[in-house]
């Protein structure tokens, strides 16, 4: 994981595709938008010639009433002061804010997972 920030702030923010950059460790120009959405049907269609797809876990992540969170690296979603964001987490904390403002997220709303798999083994 290679930390960058996001350029864009608000309701045309690149928060997420700062979060995959980071996770890819690829330049932030080279992910396109999928705006503010982790299941973005766009966004599989991008990572699969990089050897990944997306898997997204929606609404508060719970095993008998005790929260949980994805093992290792994953884009964790809610809402910021700002309105909705994204961040890489690892585990349950928070490895990556890529707001320069560092201010994290209030709420946990979805965890994505970049899944790698190699396409040739499927033939």
């Amino acid at each position: 994981m290679k930390p960058i920030d996001q350029t864009r702030f608000g309701e045309d923010g690149n928060c997420l595709a700062a979060c995959l950059a980071s996770l890819l460790e690829v330049p932030l120009d080279a992910v396109p938008e999928f705006g503010h959405d982790p299941a973005n049907a766009c966004l599989n269609e991008w990572l699969r010639p990089l050897g990944f797809y997306a898997v997204t876990l929606h609404g508060p992540q719970e095993a008998g009433g005790e929260p949980w969170f994805p093992a290792g690296y994953h884009i964790a979603g809610g809402q910021s002061a700002g309105g909705p964001h994204a961040v890489v987490a690892f585990g349950d904390g928070v490895v990556h804010d890529p707001n320069p403002n560092r201010a994290g997220l209030i709420t946990h709303e979805d965890f994505t997972i970049l899944v790698p798999f190699n396409p040739l083994r499927c033939r």
